[in-house]
């Protein structure tokens, strides 16, 4: 991964997926029971996350969960 973790990996891919789609933090947390503050976090890649949470925001943007961690 080039040096980079894979919360910035995960964080990255998030963000990428939600902005091709068009669709704002702020629905993304809606959408996934977040707090837009929680996703803003984990797009900079400063928060763990549990399996679950990337289930949950991978449901909202469309995609299997495994897509957001390459």
């Amino acid at each position: 991964m080039g040096g980079k973790s894979i919360a910035h990996t995960l964080g990255k891919r998030i963000r990428e997926e939600r902005s091709r789609k068009g669709i704002s933090q702020i629905k993304l947390s809606m959408g996934a029971g977040l707090s837009a503050n929680y996703i803003s976090d984990i797009e900079r890649g400063t928060r763990d996350v549990k399996i679950s949470t990337i289930e949950r925001i991978a449901q909202v943007l469309g995609v299997p969960p495994g897509t957001l961690l390459m």
